[in-house]
């Protein structure tokens, strides 16, 4: 055709337009002239998650401009479903069962995998457990039949349990899902547990009295509120507090039985006699699990009443300019025997003898006239020598160790170790050895020496920074901004301006500036700058020019040309010159 040829279109059908299904709305098609045919597209076809059955998209031609309608005047589009058919799956509940008379009805929810534009129907009934109807636990139901409507994904059961006073185990009984339409039944079986809401015995856990170390066992009891009409179980077990199962006492755990019509049982949890320590320890007795009853006091502290006496040295920080260390050794009790003895010797850390503190070693001797003896704690010192070196050290430590202790009472060791920490009196800083230096470019490194003020046990670093007119990077040098170390016991390190280049460039004489900054193991000095100067080797040539001509008088007798320079010369400079012929001879 030679022309364009323009024709309506509408859309109809099943899907849904306007961006729910897809998107294309009515319009008009054009055919170019001179071509037969053109498309008409249905855009953004939607990739739902809704189950819809097979949809369809009717696409119809009219009021054609340029031609006729043909035959084939509509077109049927089917977008073919991709999700499943929806499932259903119900749900598990507890519900109080209620006083008697007083029924409720708790929700079961029946919930769909993913949603459907179907209406979608079951039927659910009743079925016996633990629960049953003909004990007038629950209200039977069979057959009855719910719907989901198109959209929603759920619906509730509402099945009726019947209250009562009696105390009893909680039951269960059964909703089964059957007979689904448009779904398929993925979980049918809910369970319905009905719960137990009258009162039943509470159980409370006590201690017969405090246990001795060496009177063999702990007894506990464990008594109902009331006695029971059913047998009652519990689980029970012991746990640490500051007394240790194996050490102190027995781990004890089980399950035990109070019998219906008893009031109460006890349990013994056995001690052992130990020589550890001489403070009082206690562990926990717990109940829990109980069945047939609930747990109104769950657990009780059992004390242990240790027999031991123990000895002890504490610790201590000095500064080393102190000149001595003083520790104290205590003896608590109460023991029989009234003299304890313990002797002690130092031991070196980081700290060492000779150098930080002098060597000693001894005895202790305890007497004690209380009743009953060392019943108060009683306390002896031992002083240690200290040195104030010049060295930075940092904070260093020694111990003092306790060993041998020779009583006729029980007598352990808490703690038999006393550190000494001594803290540094000494302080380094760090700075350039000098702050400026010059070389000329030829020399190919420059060292900057960096030095402390005093020499450390540990490493010393310092952050530094270059700066100045010569430019890194292989230009005029090679160094980098970094970190310095200076490593433990020494007093110096250096940094190195390298690969100082010898060009041919007239730069004039440029600088390098090292700049020292966040040391670790000293404080900055005055001098943290260095100023390292590159003295240039390259110069110009001046350009020489003679005075202009000039007439002089033949009588003169003599006349002086002018040599000039375009720049003034940087050393002494010669230049050759003579006179050639013009007119006169």
């Amino acid at each position: 055709v030679g022309r364009s040829v323009v024709v309506n279109y509408t859309l109809s059908g099943t899907a849904t337009g306007f961006g729910s299904d897809y998107t294309t709305a009515n319009g008009t098609l054009t055919i170019p002239a001179n071509a037969r045919s053109a498309n008409i597209t249905i855009g953004s076809i939607v990739d739902d998650n809704l189950y819809e059955g097979n949809e369809t998209v009717i696409v119809t031609l009219s009021n054609p401009s340029g031609a006729t309608l043909g035959t084939n005047t509509a077109h049927t589009y089917t977008i073919t479903e991709n999700d499943t058919i929806p499932s259903l799956t119900i749900a598990d509940i507890s519900s109080a069962e209620g006083a008697f008379g007083a029924n409720s009805q708790p929700n079961v929810r029946v919930s769909l995998s993913h949603p459907s534009t179907q209406s979608i129907s079951f039927q659910w009934e009743t079925q016996d457990g633990t629960a049953t109807s003909a004990d007038a636990d629950y209200s039977v139901e069979a057959g009855a039949t719910l719907y989901i409507s198109a959209g929603d994904m759920f619906v509730d059961i509402p099945p009726v349990i019947l209250g009562d006073d009696a105390f009893e185990n909680d039951e269960n009984f059964s909703i089964l899902l059957t007979n689904a339409v448009n779904a398929t039944i993925a979980d049918g079986t809910g369970i319905v547990t009905i719960t137990n809401d009258d009162s039943a015995p509470s159980l409370s856990v006590s201690l017969l009295g405090n246990a001795i170390e060496g009177n063999g066992n702990a007894l506990l009891r464990i008594e109902p509120s009331t006695v029971a009409g059913l047998p009652i179980t519990f689980d029970y077990t012991t746990s640490d507090g500051t007394a240790s199962a194996g050490a102190e006492y027995s781990f004890t755990s089980g399950t035990a039985t109070i019998n219906a019509g008893v009031p109460d049982i006890s349990i013994s949890v056995p001690i052992i006699d130990n020589n550890v320590d001489n403070s009082d320890k206690n562990f926990t007795f717990t109940i829990s699990n109980s069945t047939n009853a609930t747990i109104a006091v769950s657990s009780a502290s059992v004390s242990i009443i240790d027999d031991e006496a123990t000895i002890s040295i504490n610790d201590i920080t000095v500064n080393e300019t102190a000149n001595s260390a003083t520790l104290t050794v205590t003896v608590q009790g109460p023991i029989t025997a009234t003299n304890v003895d313990v002797d002690y010797t130092t031991a070196n850390g980081t700290a060492t003898v000779g150098n930080d503190y002098t060597l000693n070693s001894g005895t202790i001797s305890f007497s004690s006239s209380g009743t009953p003896p060392f019943g108060v704690s009683e306390t002896k010192t031992i002083t240690i020598s200290l040195s104030d070196d010049a060295i930075v050290e940092g904070v260093e430590y020694f111990d003092v160790n306790l060993s041998n202790i020779v009583s006729a009472g029980s007598v352990v060791m808490s703690d038999g170790v006393g550190r000494i920490t001594i803290t540094d009196n000494d302080a380094a800083t760090v700075d350039f050895n000098v702050t400026s230096s010059s070389g000329a470019e030829s020399v190919s490194s420059a060292v900057l020496q960096v030095d402390l003020s005093a020499q450390s046990t540990s490493a010393v670093t310092v952050d530094y920074t270059v700066a100045g007119t010569a430019t890194g990077g292989g230009t005029d040098f090679r160094l980098a901004n970094g970190t310095l170390t200076i490593p433990a016991n020494t007093s110096s390190a250096d940094i190195t301006i390298a690969s100082i280049v010898d060009d041919a460039l007239v730069e004039g004489d440029e600088s390098v500036i090292v700049t020292l900054a966040n040391p670790t193991g000293a404080t900055l000095g005055s001098d943290i700058v260095h100023i390292y100067t590159i003295t240039d080797n390259d110069f110009v040539l001046p350009v020489a020019s003679v005075s202009a001509s000039a007439s002089v008088s033949e009588g003169a007798g003599s006349h002086n040309f002018t040599i000039a320079l375009d720049v003034a010369a940087t050393a002494p400079l010669s230049v050759d010159y003579m006179t050639i012929d013009g007119t006169a001879l």
